[in-house]
């Protein structure tokens, strides 16, 4: 006890050690260790409360344990073989930087001329090894937001995605557990749907409920829809009814990846709008694609039928049409995605009036919204301005315009002003990096180029928010592969299929000052021959 300065049992004791072998707890541990029991009596409390006193919540329902930090590591959950493969990759990772460092130190191949080539299979600055979008995580990307609230005190219009409000409507363990203790049915999930739109927008005068259009050919988000099926065997078809039992959380995580599903689930729920719109002040319109329907009149609205594929373009072509008829009052538009975040303020600047978004429970200013990093940039260069000006003018973009996004990748995004071309680019960052990663470089400009279309082609749909008719995206950075709309990855293979023969060796200036004084001496004898 004494040589380790600690006696266990001691309350004064200045440090704590586990009693199996000694070893001292991290100011981590200790600090976890005193908050201990005020937690666990605040927990107490809240359980008490919740469970026993106001009965909001049932006495037997789960209830989280506490997760406290430990002496013990946890153990390793990775299978032998999964470590062998993982080493493997490893192995050959290193092997390829090792060729890479050798073909540039036996100056075989410029070091931009091997790197003008992908390398690897997968342009890895832009995709996953198994051809999605690399994409950082946008939950995070939200926080980087300049978000302003505000106080509407006015009625408005709402623009919703359905989408999101059937991920809300989910229910869980507490909803599944009925008064009356019959099973959780479709119809109490349809009802909790409705209550959230109600609920969320109840000082709206119109709700617009914008649903994906799951009839359309093909879709940039295919990829997307298809990563989602991976691993399911088989997605039964399913048709529901008000008073059938709802499926469990599993099932029903299946059931809509289905777009037949997905489809008949849209129709249950605008049947139950329908007739509950009879019994709301709020005026409620139902938009699926091209079928657009006022629930309250039960007439058509033809100003709102879209021949687009997504919901997150149909909310704002939505509001342009609002603009258009002559409506000045303030439109909130209800989403969870990021994108549509940095869309919205982008169309703010273009349509006038205020155009909002519903953050939980509260409302955000558009015209407030810019990422910190990049945004900044871009705001303090007026070059980095240029560059981007043109991106979204026209479907099918100018050399010039591709050359300047270009730019912008290699200036703004990877502060690179000095190389000239894509290719010194990566060989410059691949010179400085001590971590070799292909990761980490600037792609390269077959794959880039493919992404700028890509680029192009939303930035088109955001900057015309008036269209109804969306063009094809195939053939601006996406191709139809198996009846799917995939991105075109790259055109060229990862290496070329020859090596350029090598140059003839550069003289270095010592070989030419040696001959050049040869022949100075050689005149200097013929001089004094003569």
């Amino acid at each position: 006890m004494h040589e380790f300065a600690s006696f266990p049992f001691d309350p004064a004791s200045p440090t704590l050690r586990t009693l199996q072998s000694a070893m001292p707890a991290s100011d981590e541990l200790i600090a976890d260790f005193n908050s201990a029991h005020a937690a666990g009596e605040e927990k107490l409390t809240r359980f008490l409360q919740d469970r026993v006193f106001s009965k909001n919540t049932s006495l037997h329902a789960r209830f989280p344990l506490s997760k406290r930090l430990m002496f013990a590591k946890a153990p390793c959950t990775e299978k032998p073989g999964e470590e062998l493969k993982a080493r493997a990759a490893e192995m050959e990772r290193n092997a390829l930087k090792a060729v890479i460092n050798l073909v540039e130190v036996s100056q075989l191949v410029n070091l931009p001329d091997l790197l003008e080539n992908r390398v690897v299979e997968e342009c890895v600055a832009l995709f996953n090894s198994n051809g999605t979008y690399r994409k950082t995580q946008k939950s995070k990307l939200i926080h980087k937001l300049f978000l302003q609230s505000v106080d509407l005190q006015e009625p408005y219009i709402a623009l919703v995605d359905m989408g999101m409000i059937w991920r809300m409507a989910t229910p869980s363990a507490e909803d599944r557990q009925t008064q009356d203790g019959t099973p959780y049915k479709w119809l109490d999930y349809v009802h909790k749907v409705s209550s959230i739109i109600l609920a969320r927008h109840g000082d709206a005068d119109r709700i617009i409920c914008v649903n994906d259009p799951y009839d359309a050919a093909y879709s940039t988000k295919d990829n997307e829809r298809d990563l989602r099926v991976q691993g399911k065997a088989h997605v039964p078809n399913t048709y529901m009814k008000l008073g059938d039992p709802f499926p469990s959380a599993r099932e029903f995580k299946t059931l809509v990846c289905s777009v037949s599903n997905k489809g008949r689930l849209q129709k249950l729920i605008r049947s139950y709008l329908t007739d509950l719109a009879q019994n709301v002040d709020a005026e409620i319109v139902y938009s699926v694609g091209s079928h657009c329907t006022n629930l309250s009149t039960q007439q058509p609205m033809q100003n709102y039928s879209f021949d687009q594929s997504e919901a997150d373009t149909i909310l704002f072509s939505a509001y342009a049409v609002l603009r258009e008829s002559g409506y000045s009052g303030p439109v909130i538009i209800d989403t969870a995605d990021t994108d549509a975040y940095v869309a919205a303020a982008a169309i703010s600047q273009q349509l006038p009036d205020m155009l909002c978004i519903k953050r939980k429970q509260e409302t955000v200013l558009c015209r407030s919204l810019g990422k910190s990093s990049v945004y900044d940039k871009v705001a303090k260069s007026p070059v980095a301005q240029q560059q981007l000006l043109r991106c979204g003018d026209s479907l099918d973009p100018e050399e010039e315009v591709v050359e300047e996004l270009f730019e912008f990748t290699q200036h703004v995004i990877y502060g690179d002003k000095k190389s000239s071309t894509m290719a010194e680019a990566r060989a410059a960052k691949w010179k400085r990096m001590k971590n070799k990663s292909f990761i980490r470089l600037p792609p390269d400009a077959d794959s880039l180029r493919q992404h700028c279309l890509r680029a192009n082609f939303l930035a088109y749909l955001v900057r015309h928010p008036s269209l109804k008719h969306h063009p094809s995206p195939l053939g601006h950075g996406w191709e139809r592969l198996g009846g799917r709309c995939c991105p075109v990855r790259h055109t060229r293979p990862a290496l070329p299929t020859h090596l350029p023969a090598p140059g003839p060796a550069e003289e270095s200036e010592e070989d030419n000052e040696s001959e050049e004084d040869e022949e100075e001496g050689d005149d200097d004898v013929q001089r004094t021959d003569h």
